[in-house]
């Protein structure tokens, strides 16, 4: 009993040197699982932020330090060292993706607080104060915008806006926005013009009657009615007057017909000319004294008719008077025939009495 007893220490300690050799592999895969997450973790953190990299790297390296410490523990409580590794290793994995999370959103509320502040910035508050038929005042942050409507040479005509913030958000470029918003001043100006056929250039003529042929495949009947001259000034403080020829958006004008064009038709057009190219326009209005448009683009403007609407309604109207009048032919006839019929029966009655 003696002899063996020797034998079998030895045998227990070959074993445990046997389970050391293997479960030490265990260790070291697991210390090499854990720098792979750390290295794959930090390799996605620093995509996002460099903080969070430093903050991943750092909890990597003390969980890695720990691991370590675990690795060289005494042989004999290897069971409960191979233990503590895994769940070491999982520790600082779940460590790892915690911290990036946590940077990430981190990162991400930063961004969105950043363009909530850039948004509010370009957000400049605009607000109509009072308007007339030829006049509107708006606040614009610290200044103020005054838009104007002018009849230029002729009484006769004028185009308005139906919405004044649309119209200065649509003309202002953002740094002008931001330059009134600050406390400047800004002046717009919006004039119309009749403009005579003379007054045209031999281009402007040409590409008007090459448009107005082109759109009468639509509208067989379109005719000319008149010109006009459509056109927006603006002005920044004292600054010398510009001509704004586009907006950013299309802005609704609505541009009353002069007394010499109404009554043509109850279809009225506009042919818009800007930059030698021509577009074809319908009224969005139901008042037959003015045209209501959504155009960017100011220069040359034609005013036009369905001459062929204005047929049917001339023979129409010329229908029913004839009907009128024919009317009033039976009407006297049925008149004429009882005044004589009266006048037959009191004859009668008179030589009957005489009787």
């Amino acid at each position: 009993e003696e002899t063996t007893a020797p034998v079998d220490n030895k045998d227990k300690e070959v074993k445990d040197n046997k389970e050391d050799n293997t479960k030490k592999p265990s260790s070291d895969s697991s210390s090499s699982n854990t720098e792979s997450n750390k290295s794959n973790s930090n390799n996605k953190s620093s995509n996002n932020s460099s903080s969070s990299a430093a903050s991943a790297s750092q909890v990597a390296k003390v969980s890695t330090v720990n691991i370590e410490a675990h690795a060289d523990a005494p042989a004999e409580s290897s069971n409960n060292s191979s233990n503590t590794r895994h769940a070491a290793s999982n520790g600082v994995s779940k460590a790892v993706a915690s911290s990036v999370q946590t940077a990430l959103a981190s990162d991400e509320d930063e961004t969105t607080e950043v363009s909530e502040k850039a948004f509010e910035k370009t957000e400049i508050p605009v607000s109509l104060t009072s308007k007339t038929d030829t006049k509107a005042e708006l606040s614009v942050g610290k200044g103020k915008a005054v838009i104007n409507v002018e009849k230029g040479d002729s009484s006769d005509i004028c185009a308005r806006t139906t919405d004044d913030e649309t119209l200065l958000k649509n003309i202002l470029t953002e740094e002008q926005l931001k330059r009134v918003a600050e406390g400047a001043t800004v002046n717009l100006k919006i004039t119309a013009n009749v403009v005579s056929e003379d007054e045209l250039s031999a281009d402007d003529s040409k590409n008007i009657n090459d448009g107005v042929e082109k759109y009468k495949k639509d509208v067989p009947g379109l005719s000319v009615a008149g010109y006009v001259d459509l056109s927006i000034y603006l002005q920044l403080d004292d600054e010398d007057w510009s001509y704004v020829s586009d907006t950013n958006k299309p802005v609704e004008l609505v541009i009353n017909v002069p007394k010499s064009m109404q009554g043509l038709s109850e279809n009225y057009y506009i042919l818009r000319l800007h930059d030698g190219e021509t577009t074809m326009f319908s009224d969005n209005d139901d008042d037959p004294e003015t045209i209501t448009i959504s155009t960017g683009k100011f220069s040359i403007y034609v005013i036009m008719y369905d001459s062929e609407a204005a047929a049917e309604i001339e023979k129409t109207e010329k229908n029913e008077m004839s009907i009128l009048i024919i009317f009033l032919l039976v009407l006297l006839v049925v008149l004429i025939v009882q005044i004589i019929y009266i006048f037959i029966i009191r004859k009668k009655l008179h030589k009957a009495e005489q009787v």
